[in-house]
């Protein structure tokens, strides 16, 4: 029998906040400003599923207005009067009141803090694998990839995270694109060095499914194009 980790119990508020602001990739990174997290079910070892204790600053949001493919989510509210918006419009919740949004609904949903004072809920969702995000209003799709959300445009073409590292006579960059062409998603991670004493490019394609076909190897392959002086690997999943 496994042992319980971490602590049996805590003040939720002096939990530590998340010191990622946001997953999203910019410019939607950005628009969470003021937004607080507290994961409180990772510090008791908790797989299955997550809980955030969760402040909103004045005109901060929970996050971009979406739906989960296989996550249920519950949202319960402490403090505060925030608007839940969803696709059958806005409404005001106050302390005491509760929410949940079913898997599968495609009900785009998400808290906004449109008063003076801060919010403060608890939210919960499951972490069934396989699980893809929706967003309305945005032109943003992601997939959970191994305990990991990837994102894409809609039209599946990748956005960039990048990292940058320098060293005495070098930089490299370690970059992950989400593609969904033809609605098959693909993860690609490129990794990239480029050395100051030499020119030479040299490029690998390296593919653990070798049945993807033509015209997704070609999207990937564009995707990374643009870097130079780069050794490149793709791993289709």
């Amino acid at each position: 029998m496994p042992e319980q980790k971490g602590p049996i119990a805590i003040v939720a508020a002096e939990a530590p906040a998340r010191t990622k602001p946001s997953n999203y990739p910019e410019p939607f990174a950005s628009r969470m400003a003021g937004r607080e997290k507290r994961p409180l079910g990772d510090l008791f070892g908790l797989k299955n599923f997550g809980v955030n204790l969760t402040r909103l600053a004045p005109n901060a949001m929970s996050a971009l207005r979406h739906a989960h493919t296989k996550q249920d989510e519950f949202v319960y509210v402490l403090q505060g009067h925030p608007t839940l918006h969803t696709d059958a419009g806005r409404i005001q919740l106050s302390p005491g009141m509760c929410a949940g949004f079913q898997a599968g609904t495609g009900n785009g949903h998400h808290l906004i803090n449109e008063t003076s004072e801060e919010v403060v809920y608890l939210e919960i969702g499951d972490r069934t694998p396989g699980d893809e995000g929706t967003y309305p209003d945005d032109d943003l799709q992601a997939m959970l990839v191994e305990g990991k959300w990837q994102f894409a445009h809609k039209d599946g073409t990748p956005y960039q995270c990048c990292r940058r590292k320098t060293g005495d006579d070098r930089a490299s960059k370690e970059c992950s694109y989400a593609l969904s062409p033809g609605g098959r998603y693909v993860i690609v991670e490129a990794f990239c060095t480029a050395a100051s004493v030499s020119s030479t490019v040299s490029k690998t394609v390296v593919w653990k499914e070798l049945s993807a076909p033509p015209a997704l190897i070609a999207i990937a392959v564009a995707a990374i194009e643009t870097l130079s002086g780069a050794s490149h690997k793709l791993y289709a999943s």
